[in-house]
């Protein structure tokens, strides 16, 4: 469910050549209440609606309590303008993380196609 999330610091660049998207992000927050999965949302350009073809995402955590596995990644869904943290590891399936109630941070880069 919605929440609300105070935010320290939520900066981010962009660069789009033809349809591809280049995204740099930082988002630090002091508090989150809501519940559900962790999502990063309003990027600049929707993905591409390809069938199968999510785009990764580098996550780069600090101060994350995840929901197990040994680390933090992103996915970008077909069509979204968002970014769904996963947490995984070795033997592990993928398995989106859960919105937490902590101070932390993530930088976070990925390169995907527009429509």
């Amino acid at each position: 469910s919605a929440g609300t999330t105070t935010y320290t610091n939520q900066v981010g660049y962009y660069t789009k050549i033809g349809n591809t998207v280049k995204i740099t992000l930082l988002v630090q927050y002091t508090a989150m209440t809501g519940t559900g999965s962790m999502v990063v949302g309003g990027l600049p350009f929707s993905m591409a609606s390809d069938t199968n073809y999510y785009e990764p995402a580098i996550v780069l955590p600090s101060q994350v309590n995840w929901g197990g596995g040994t680390q933090l990644a992103g996915l970008g869904y077909l069509g979204e303008s968002n970014i769904r943290i996963y947490y995984l590891g070795d033997d592990l399936q993928a398995t989106e993380q859960e919105c937490v109630n902590e101070s932390a941070n993530f930088r976070i880069s990925m390169t995907y196609r527009t429509a």
